[in-house]
């Protein structure tokens, strides 16, 4: 710009290009660099909204699970202060304890394998 204020005029080399050719180009070269940017963004937004997609999916997936999770809690509450619910429980606990009196046998042998299942256990666990 300060040549060119000072009264100089802009020489282009070679010679044989005129002022037209030269801002063809120049537009052209700007032209591409739009185009490339463009791509760029085009291939950016796509990441993003995979991205954003994803983060999405797994946040509402786990409020789901919160919330039904909590859903549950409140009506196994519900069910279990009614009264009924309680009263099942209690008479399949109480068959089973007369099972079990009936027959200690099956209780002792079941105690020996749980307890052998144990400490095979603790024994992986001390060897890791």
């Amino acid at each position: 710009m300060v040549w060119i204020l000072q009264g100089h005029t802009l020489a282009l080399w070679p010679d044989k290009v005129s002022y037209p050719d030269l801002i063809a180009v120049l537009l052209t070269g700007i032209s591409l660099i739009v185009a490339v940017l463009g791509v760029a963004m085009a291939v950016l937004a796509v990441w993003g909204y995979a991205h954003f997609k994803s983060v999405v999916t797994k946040a509402s997936t786990i409020v789901a699970v919160r919330q039904a999770k909590k859903a549950a809690e409140e009506q196994l509450l519900r069910d279990l202060q009614s009264g009924e619910t309680g009263a099942r429980i209690d008479n399949l606990v109480s068959s089973h304890l007369e099972k079990v009196f009936r027959n200690p046998d099956a209780y002792k042998s079941w105690l020996e394998s749980r307890s052998k299942e144990i400490a095979r256990l603790r024994e992986l666990d001390e060897n890791e």
